[in-house]
This record gives structure tokens, C-alpha cells and sequence, in this order.
């Protein structure tokens, strides 16, 4: 049984056996899977399922990986996830197109399913660790922010030569500084 917190993948493929081996492939890693038969699903089904990953056929009608790529790097929660491109197309200026497109990585069919794996479990990898940075650097932000307001307050009451608010000033610093951005000493 796969966890309720185990990452997403959206797989977008016009080909009925290609979703369903995906989907095998990626439950049988762990992961939860939802699917759609062509571009435009896959936009509507990236919008309402925001998925972790999305693996996408270049070639399909309706709407092509290619656009459909470009259309999911436009949307705001579609700037970070990563996409991983499944293809025939193997000829350099269709490596090129994905990657201007936004693809993160890209793989040509036939697939080897060991090498799929690595590179979807190294992409969620990737993902986690920037997220998480992006989690440091804000409140690596406040951190700093609360810093310059204290350093201003303290600098206010210093001019002031008022010496019994100088003191508190100190011990409520010492104190800020001695807690971390969690509220942990």
C-alpha cells in the first residue's frame, strides 16, 4: 500500500500501455501516481493535483509536451516541479526543445526502467533540497531582519542616555539572541 504523503507523479502520455507501465514502474517505487492522455489533461490535471513530478511524452495531440511544458513552467506552481520528458524523439533539436521548453531531464523510450528510477527519485531528491533551502533562506531573512530592528531599537536608546532602559535593552537582546528562528534556545 503506497503512504498518502508519498510524492505525486503526473504522468502525461497519449499512449495507453506507456501510462500504465509508468504507473506500474512508479508504485512500484513508492510513489502515488495520477495520469492524463494528452497535454491539455495534463495541464488540468497538474492545476488540480499539483503534483511532485511530472513525467511527459513530447509527441501527443491536442496540445504536445513541448507546449504543454511551457504552459506548465508559466504557471506559478509549475516554476519549481520537475519535469522529466519521455520520448521517441531522440535527434539533438529535439533535446534542445525540451530543454528550452523547461524540461528538467529527459529520457528517450524504448526505457530502461532502472535508469528511470534513479533519475525520478534524484529529481524529487533535488526538489526536497531546494525546497528545504528556500525554507533556511527565509528564515535566514527574518533572522536578519529582526536583527536590524533590534540593532536600531538598541541604537535609539543608547542616544537617549536612559541607562535603566539601556539595561533591558541588553538582557531582552541577549536573550533574542540566544533563540533560534524556531523559538529554540
Amino acid at each position: 500500500m503506497i503512504d498518502q504523503n508519498s510524492p505525486l507523479v503526473l504522468v502525461v502520455d497519449d499512449d495507453r500501455t506507456i501510462r500504465s507501465l509508468l504507473r506500474v514502474a512508479m508504485e512500484e517505487e513508492g510513489y502515488r501516481v495520477a495520469d492524463a492522455n494528452n497535454g491539455e489533461h495534463g495541464l488540468a490535471e497538474f492545476i488540480r493535483l499539483e503534483p511532485d513530478l511530472v513525467l511527459l511524452d513530447a509527441v501527443m495531440p491536442v496540445l504536445d509536451g513541448f507546449a504543454c511544458c511551457r504552459q506548465l513552467r508559466e504557471l506559478p506552481l509549475g516554476q519549481d516541479v520537475p519535469i522529466l520528458m519521455i520520448t521517441v524523439l531522440d535527434d539533438p533539436e529535439s533535446v534542445d526543445q525540451a530543454f528550452d521548453c523547461g524540461a528538467t531531464d529527459y529520457v528517450t523510450k524504448p526505457l530502461h526502467w532502472a535508469v528511470l528510477a534513479q533519475r525520478v527519485r534524484r529529481l524529487l531528491t533535488s526538489r526536497t533540497a531546494v525546497a528545504r533551502l528556500r525554507q533556511l533562506e527565509d528564515l535566514l531573512a527574518q533572522q536578519q531582519h529582526r536583527e536590524r530592528w533590534w540593532l536600531s531599537w538598541f541604537d535609539r536608546l543608547a542616544t537617549s542616555g536612559d541607562e535603566a532602559a539601556i539595561s533591558l535593552c541588553l538582557a531582552e537582546m541577549k536573550a533574542f539572541l540566544e533563540v533560534d528562528g524556531a523559538g529554540r534556545r
